[in-house]
């Protein structure tokens, strides 16, 4: 009975982490992290690069930073006209979802930007060079911050200048949208990429201004994290067994798993289905692939490959876990239990001698009975005879 309730409790467990765990965390990468502190003070920053020197600074600088001690990079537009030049740092191509935060410090603004694309994250150039323009966040002469998109600017907040700001932006690519946090506060969310196509992937940072007004300012504490990105889940499954409660020794375990497009509920044959089934002790048994049986029904089988007998599973309460999902999409999860209670050959010769001694029994109780009715029916015949004589 005890054991019996450990490996209830175990299955419990088991399937409480299953449901807990199905839609899957996408795993997140440092793509890379910058606070200038080990630096040489007056270099350029590594990794970074600037187009033109005589037009654009940028450098380490050890006077002004973010926090109570290190270094920071400061930017300054040198040129007495408007330029195009670029400050700028490259990194491999990210198609997914990311989360890009900094510290920045505007000294003289003068349209001060970080571009997650055209000064700040960048993509590629697209329609006869026209660059696809990210995630950005500007600091504007009228003291707001602002984004910018195909429809023009976009205010947020007001800021001041010689004043640290904390600025997030976490941006999902497939979709060219991301959200802007200004202190820990979300100022803008499912801001749109300003784009002449659409962006696949993004590739650059790009820090500083390039108007005339020779804009002025500092960044630290930069970093970069990328997350795999997985698409909602698109499949809802029903999953079924063959028997609740199996019983017989001679029986295959079937299962049978139907799948439907979330959105139309239409069968679906292109899913990959994965099952796993666990042992009542919480340990896995096998690990499968479902089929789709006939093809078109949207209905995956699995059968085990010999009887309950012939596998000589355990007698208890096992676990179904089944998984479907398309291409790389977050999977549908269901799960079931089923009890299987084989008889063992020791429990067979049980079986064989409790049969025995029952049918002895009756054998035994019957043959009283039919001895008491023939000695009382032999007293009241003799009686009978005494009479008639």
């Amino acid at each position: 009975m005890q054991k019996k309730l450990v490996s209830t409790i175990i299955l419990v467990i088991l399937a409480s982490s299953i449901l807990a765990f199905s839609i899957r965390p996408a795993s997140c990468t440092i793509v890379f992290s910058q606070n200038f502190d080990g630096e040489t003070t007056g270099s350029t920053p590594e990794g970074w690069f600037i187009e033109d020197s005589s037009v654009i600074s940028l450098a380490v600088d050890d006077v002004v930073y973010y926090g109570s001690s290190g270094k920071s990079a400061r930017y300054a537009d040198i040129s007495a006209t408007s330029s195009e030049c670029e400050t700028y740092r490259t990194f491999e191509d990210q198609h997914g979802l990311l989360e890009f935060s900094f510290a920045i410090m505007p000294k003289s603004p003068e349209y001060f930007g970080v571009y997650v694309d055209d000064c700040g994250i960048r993509d590629i150039e697209v329609d006869e060079g026209a660059l696809i323009h990210g995630a950005n966040i500007y600091f504007l002469p009228n003291g707001a911050m602002a984004y910018y998109d195909d429809s023009g600017f976009h205010g947020l907040r007001s800021f001041s200048v010689d004043t640290w700001y904390q600025i997030k932006m976490v941006i999902d690519v497939p979709a060219n949208t991301y959200d802007i946090y200004i202190d820990g506060s979300m100022e803008a969310e499912g801001a749109h990429f300003k784009a002449f196509g659409q962006a696949t992937y993004l590739n650059r940072i790009e820090f500083g201004g390039n108007t005339v007004e020779m804009p002025t300012g500092y960044i630290d504490e930069i970093l970069l994290v990328s997350q795999e990105y997985q698409a909602p889940t698109r499949t809802v499954m029903t999953l079924t067994g063959s028997l609740d409660y199996l019983l017989q020794e001679d029986v295959k375990i079937r299962l049978d798993a139907l799948i439907k497009d979330i959105s139309t509920m239409a069968p679906v044959s292109n899913a990959s289905v994965d099952v796993k089934i666990y042992y009542p002790n919480g340990s896995l048994w096998i690990s499968d692939t479902m089929t789709e049986e006939p093809t078109g029904t949207g209905i995956y089988e699995w059968e085990s490959v010999g009887t309950i007998h012939e596998l000589n599973l355990e007698k208890g309460v096992y676990l179904v876990q089944a998984e479907a999902s398309i291409d790389k999409d977050l999977p549908s999860t269901e799960i079931l239990l089923f009890h299987i209670d084989p008889p063992t050959e020791a429990q067979t010769v049980s079986t064989a001698f409790q049969l025995y001694y029952t049918m002895a029994a009756i054998a035994l109780i019957g043959g009283t009975i039919l001895a008491v009715f023939l000695k009382r029916h032999r007293k009241e015949l003799k009686t009978s005879m005494v009479k008639v004589a």
